[in-house]
């Protein structure tokens, strides 16, 4: 038997980018992104792009977060 098990893990944050950047009063009242050099939080969802790449990836089993 060769079968190959491919195990995707993937803490989401709730759909949105940024999760370490977090959004902001500029973020969220003005919709503009924000960036701190190196993370850029749009406050926007990534739900659609997200499962896009899960489909792509093929994974037998997924686990999100």
């Amino acid at each position: 038997m060769d079968e190959q098990i491919r195990i995707l893990t993937w803490n989401l944050f709730h759909g949105q980018d940024g999760g370490r950047l977090g959004p902001t009063l500029r973020s969220t009242l003005c919709r503009r992104g924000v960036s701190d050099g190196r993370l850029l939080h749009l406050n926007r969802k990534w739900i659609a792009e997200m499962a896009t790449l899960i489909g792509d990836l093929s994974p037998t089993f997924a686990a999100l977060q």
